[in-house]
Formats: structure tokens, C-alpha cells, sequence
């Protein structure tokens, strides 16, 4: 089902996108660095992708780079403590993101989904209507939502939200 503009963008994640912005230029290029360290090669390629697949639906370029010179940092970790599997955090010099590896070499459905939701918090989107446990809605339509039932990719209101607040 397909979710209004407002019910995926507020003025906290708002916030968050242009902290992003600014920090990385205004130029709608965003520098990004994946930690590797304990990211298997499926999460690498999946991050990759999605940056590319955000790039063509958006007015972002998202430039892979070193770590001194990133606006937004990618972490696979062992572990994030307590019942949190993912965690996107502003930085002074951007934003980072982290999720908590569960499939070792494998990339899972919920990591996909884990990944793409933290993406998709630093650019400015938040949980359906505020409530990522909003029973109305599931990752069937959008990945702003924590009511897992699979990996369906960026869904159209995803799209729409990441255009609204980028650009097309």
C-alpha cells in the first residue's frame, strides 16, 4: 500500500538529510567508506548497489572514498547489544551507519532490509507515521518499517520519499 509523503518524512528526519547535505558539500555528491573488517563480500556488493540504485532514482552521487575523507561511514558489526539491529548516528562530519551482522559470509533478507532502513534514515526518511511497529504497514511497504516480512527492495513510497526529499 502506498504511504503519503508525510507519513515517511518528518521534520526530525528531515534534520538528518540536511545535516548530510551540509556536511558533505551541498553538492549532492555524498562520499562513502565501507568498513570491511567484518563485512562479507554479499554485504559489500549489496551496499554498492544500493547506492548506485539510490544514485539513478535521485539527485545523489554517492562516491565510494577512504575513511579521512567520508561524509557517511558503513559498518557491519559482530554485535550492537540489546534488542537493536541496526543504528543510524550523525556525525560531526556527516553520518554513520551500522548494522549487526547475523548471517556471517551470507547477506540475510533482514540485513538487506537492516541496510537499506539505516540508508534511508540518514537521507531523510523516518518509520511510517512515526511507529516503525505501525501495524499497518510492513516491509512490503516500505523498509521504514520494523514489521519484517522479507527483502521487496525499495518499494514505490521508498522512491517517492528518497525524490521528494533529493531530488529525481
Amino acid at each position: 500500500m502506498a504511504i503519503p509523503l508525510s507519513g515517511l518524512i518528518d521534520r526530525g528526519s528531515l534534520g538528518f538529510a540536511r545535516h548530510l547535505h551540509e556536511q558533505s558539500g551541498r553538492d549532492g555528491i555524498i562520499n562513502y567508506w565501507l568498513d570491511t573488517s567484518y563485512m562479507s563480500r554479499a554485504e559489500q556488493r549489496f551496499s554498492t548497489r544500493l547506492f548506485r540504485q539510490i544514485d539513478r532514482l535521485t539527485g545523489i552521487t554517492f562516491k565510494a572514498t577512504g575513511f579521512r575523507s567520508s561524509d557517511l561511514d558503513v559498518y557491519c558489526v559482530p554485535n550492537l547489544k540489546g534488542r537493536v539491529i541496526g543504528r543510524a548516528v550523525q556525525t560531526r562530519f556527516g553520518a554513520r551507519i551500522l548494522w549487526e551482522d547475523e548471517g556471517g559470509s551470507r547477506l540475510t533478507s533482514v540485513e538487506k532490509t537492516t541496510i537499506a532502513h539505516e540508508l534511508l534514515h540518514t537521507l531523510g526518511l523516518s518509520h511510517p507515521f512515526g511507529d516503525g511497529y505501525n501495524p499497518a504497514y510492513s516491509t512490503r511497504d516500505t523498509v521504514m518499517s520494523y514489521n519484517e516480512q522479507g527483502w521487496f527492495g525499495l518499494t514505490s513510497s521508498d522512491v517517492a520519499a528518497l525524490q521528494h526529499v533529493w531530488g529525481a
